[in-house]
């Protein structure tokens, strides 16, 4: 079906996690133990073979298929505590969020033990970042969303020292799986602006390699080798070495729960 893009100028004062404003997560220390979460080999006959290859002028800088028995610590950050301001989630994310073939970042219910400011619950959610930060990229991921209202994804990139804005949406759900959005976040924390692109009837349920491509004042967007999204010659597209992040969170309360389901992920840095 044809994608409908379009791109909006937006001014908001800061909000909800990752995605929608400044998300002040906190890392889960090496050391912690948490339990490992049962593992099921994603079939991989809908997902093409992680690339081998590097495109021209770019060389490898992570490749994670996720084959291992528990996510690799060496490459990526887990999620730990409320998204910033955000009431109706938190982040505990075990080392079992991903093994065998398959990253899962699922949500469930808890009714106490996650955020202490919570009366009756709410929906307790993972996230990841990569330990590898570069200035400009391109990021290849193959990816299925459960239809979830109200829990989102989003796959972006984060400013490294941690202090925002800005902040790169590449792939944002807001609950919704026909389509997402991709935004530029920039100005202050007080004065969150944005650039957005919404890419409309794209069926985000079904195994999607995804591509993003940052560059000086230019951001492109590909599914499946088709381009979706771009934001070019804009000034406000980060210029800051940043790091590639997947996470799921809810946002709005008594969210519907499912997975996002990521076979792999590819970061490629600039070699000139």
């Amino acid at each position: 079906m044809k994608q409908i893009l379009s791109i909006l100028v937006i001014l908001a004062s800061a909000a909800f996690g990752h995605g929608t404003g400044a998300h002040h997560h906190t890392e889960v220390p090496r050391s912690a133990r948490t339990p490992a979460a049962a593992h099921h080999r994603v079939a991989r006959s809908s997902c093409p073979a992680m690339p081998t290859a590097a495109p021209a002028g770019y060389r490898t800088v992570v490749r994670d298929d996720f084959s291992g028995r528990s996510l690799d610590a060496r490459t990526w950050y887990r999620w730990s505590g409320e998204p910033g301001s955000d009431p109706f989630g938190w982040w505990r994310t075990p080392l079992g969020v991903a093994g065998r073939g398959a990253l899962r970042l699922r949500g469930i219910w808890a009714s106490a033990g996650a955020n202490p400011s919570w009366r009756a619950g709410g929906e307790v959610t993972s996230g990841i970042g990569s330990r590898h930060a570069q200035l400009y990229g391109e990021y290849q991921w193959c990816m299925k969303v459960d239809r979830m209202p109200g829990t989102s994804t989003i796959a972006l990139l984060w400013p490294a020292p941690d202090r925002w804005p800005p902040e790169i949406d590449l792939f944002e759900t807001k609950g919704a799986t026909d389509g997402y959005s991709v935004s530029v976040h920039y100005g202050t924390a007080r004065q969150n602006r944005i650039v957005r692109a919404n890419v409309t009837h794209q069926d985000a349920t079904r195994w999607n390699v995804y591509t993003a491509i940052w560059k000086p004042r230019f951001l492109r967007i590909l599914e499946n080798a088709r381009v979706v999204a771009t934001i070019a010659g804009n000034a406000h597209v980060p210029a800051v070495p940043m790091r590639f992040d997947l996470q799921t969170q809810a946002v709005r309360p008594h969210a519907t729960r499912g997975a996002t389901t990521v076979d792999w992920v590819v970061e490629y840095a600039p070699t000139r």
